[in-house]
């Protein structure tokens, strides 16, 4: 049996960044979790969380986290309290009922949450959609040059500003991993 623990990083990476930065409500968190799961897939061919992202106006959204905090499903009720935020629109921050686990996580990718947490430490989620808004992003590359809001990014668009053989490399390891869980499944 394959253990791949994509829920418990998931949900240990939203400790971290509610941990790790300031005031981490849920439109900053699906900023944060974008960038560590589209930043780890460059290196690597694989993301983190096991995330989907959706191109929605405003930035990147997880699909499967947000649907689990409009469902309030089990897992997450299990795992978080559901706290206001300090914006005076709504604002959801999830805070976890148990501190940060580090265990489920690589060296790689423990790095990875550090940098991105220090790198937006002070910003908000809106300041934040000007770095996933920018020219070349895979978000505006679906939302806005392909013009299909509220569909799927893919991870290989992280891929396009790469050296051609880096990313063949990338797309190969990656396409290696899906064929190895496929067989697991």
């Amino acid at each position: 049996m394959l253990i791949l623990h994509e829920q418990e990083k998931a949900f240990n990476a939203i400790k971290y960044f509610y941990e790790n930065t300031m005031t981490c409500e849920k439109k900053k968190l699906f900023k944060l979790l974008f960038f560590l799961d589209f930043e780890h897939y460059e290196k690597t061919g694989r993301p983190v969380t096991g995330y989907h992202y959706l191109a929605w106006e405003r930035g990147p959204v997880p699909v499967e986290l947000d649907r689990d905090i409009k469902n309030r499903s089990t897992d997450l009720v299990n795992e978080f309290n559901f706290e206001d935020g300090p914006s005076d629109y709504g604002s959801l921050c999830l805070v976890g009922k148990t501190p940060f686990d580090p265990k489920f996580f690589s060296r790689r990718e423990l790095a990875l949450l550090k940098d991105i947490a220090d790198r937006f430490q002070d910003s908000t989620g809106s300041e934040m959609e000007m770095f996933t808004h920018r020219e070349g992003t895979p978000w505006q590359r679906v939302y806005e040059v392909e013009n299909r809001p509220n569909h799927q990014i893919p991870f290989e668009y992280q891929l396009d500003d790469l050296d051609e053989d880096v990313r063949e490399a990338i797309l190969e390891t990656a396409k290696d991993r899906d064929s190895i869980i496929a067989h697991f499944q």
